[in-house]
Parts: C-alpha cells; structure tokens; sequence
C-alpha cells in the first residue's frame, strides 16, 4: 500500500519541466520580440534545464543524497543514454557534412532532379526511410535537418510546412513502423503493444 501511493503519478511533478519550458521559451520570444537576431539561441538549453532540475531539488522531499540518487539513476537510463549518444553522433556527421559540402551538394542534386512541388514530398519520403533504417526519428531528425532547411530555402518553401509535417512526421512513421514491425510483435496474428500505446 506504502509503494503504491508512493509511486502514484502526481500533476506536481511536471512543475520543474514547466519551469524549464517557461524559461527557454519565455527568454526567446523576449528577445526575438526585442529584435535580437536569433533569440532562442542566446540562452543555451542546458542552463534553462538546470534551472529547471534546481526547482525539482527544491520542491520534492527528501534528503539531498536521496534527490542526487534519483537524479543520476534518471540521468543513467539505458534509453536515455542511447538516445543521447545517436543525438550526438547524428550532429556530427551533420556538422561534417556540412563542412564538407555535403548538404550543398545534396540539396543541389535534389534541386536539379525533383521538380519543386515534389520536394516536400521527398523530404518526408527520405525521413521515413532513414528513421526506419536506423530505428530513432531523433538521429533522422538532426541527420536530415540541414538538408532538409536547405531545400526549403534554395525551392522557395515554407520553412513551417518542410520541417513539421514533413520532416518530423515522416520521422515519427519511419520510427513507428519500425518498432512495429520488430520489436513488439511476437507473431504475425498477434497484436503489437506498440500499436496499442498509440
């Protein structure tokens, strides 16, 4: 009984994420709105999350020991460690491509063989298959990204309509085919977990 109510989820614990939105997102559009040139750029993330972890350490009972234990053991998780290593390893080979010319080279080449009005439907079509190749929309997403800010440039696109609906949706279908297909279903007839989280 103890265990249950102390693992019950609780609206209050989503009060340090809030702070942590509040102050990254409320800085940038200050300083967009103040006409800052690249105003969410000014405040990097990392500050606004400690901020944010700061609060938790504040709000939350417990003795200081036990807060850090939480924290680390969170911090450890095995899924949030892999997502952050293919982050990391995704901007770099972004940043590499792009040093090397490899973003203008592809979006040249997408520039010269597919008409404008198929561009957006391209971009979708190639986030879906690397996110289902690699199995993340995250790396996809920061793999993919440049490219994809650099064919909406140069094909007079809207930026809005390039990297939401088709960047970012064709990652999350790559992504969710992906775990549909290998991981949750034990038998073609059976119905996946995954599906059903949805």
């Amino acid at each position: 009984m103890t265990n249950e109510s102390e693992n019950t989820p609780h609206f209050h614990a989503l009060i340090p994420f809030g702070i942590f939105i509040g102050i990254y997102l409320g800085t940038g559009f200050y300083l967009e709105l103040s006409g800052v040139k690249m105003g969410f750029y000014q405040l990097p993330g990392p500050v606004a999350a400690m901020v944010g972890v700061a609060a938790a350490f504040a709000l939350f009972k417990g003795s200081l020991e036990q807060k850090f234990n939480t924290f680390l053991t969170g911090c450890g998780d095995k899924n949030i460690m892999t997502m952050c290593v293919i982050y990391l390893l995704a901007g770099a080979f972004a940043v590499v491509s792009k040093a090397m010319g490899g973003v203008d080279a592809t979006v040249n080449l997408g520039l010269t063989y597919i008409p404008a009005q198929y561009l957006a439907a391209g971009i979708f079509a190639m986030s879906a298959f690397i996110s289902l190749a690699i199995g993340t929309s995250v790396g996809a997403i920061v793999a993919l990204g440049p490219i994809a800010v650099g064919l909406a440039e140069e094909g007079h696109l809207s930026l809005a309509l390039v990297l939401v609906p088709r960047l970012w949706g064709g990652d999350v279908w790559g992504q969710f085919v992906y775990h549909f297909r290998h991981h949750d279903c034990q038998h073609p007839h059976a119905r996946c977990q995954y599906a059903r989280q949805i």
